[in-house]
């Protein structure tokens, strides 16, 4: 199984997990600190098929806007079956970075280090 996921991954995929990894060490740090969050402010997903305990899925995430403070990603959801996939969702989320002073959050930018990391892979 592993194989397989590896193999559906494309070099600019492969690249946008290892520098998000690299990247996500110092946006947790401030996450831990308190100072940073990420809010959910939509999110929806439509279904296809039915998904079962157990099943074994590949999930694919794009960016697909990054704002001010906003960022965007669409997600596909596939089912796998001997080797072959179907797909069984579609999804989208939309987050919004949030600065957190004295209990109260207010927008602030999408952090520096995670906007330059994320650039090259809008809409890719």
């Amino acid at each position: 199984m592993q194989s397989f996921i590896k193999a559906t991954l494309t070099k600019n995929k492969f690249r946008f997990c290892i520098i998000i990894k690299k990247t996500v060490r110092e946006i947790f740090n401030k996450i831990e600190r308190g100072s940073f969050v990420m809010v959910t402010l939509k999110c929806s997903c439509e279904y296809f098929d039915e998904l079962k305990a157990f099943d074994e899925i590949i999930l694919e995430m794009r960016l697909s806007d990054i704002d001010r403070n906003k960022i965007k990603m669409d997600f596909d959801y596939y089912k796998v079956t001997n080797s072959n996939s179907k797909l069984v969702a579609k999804g989208n989320q939309e987050i919004s970075c949030m600065k957190k002073e004295m209990n109260r959050l207010s927008p602030i930018d999408v952090p520096d280090e995670l906007r330059k990391a994320l650039i090259p892979f809008l809409n890719d």
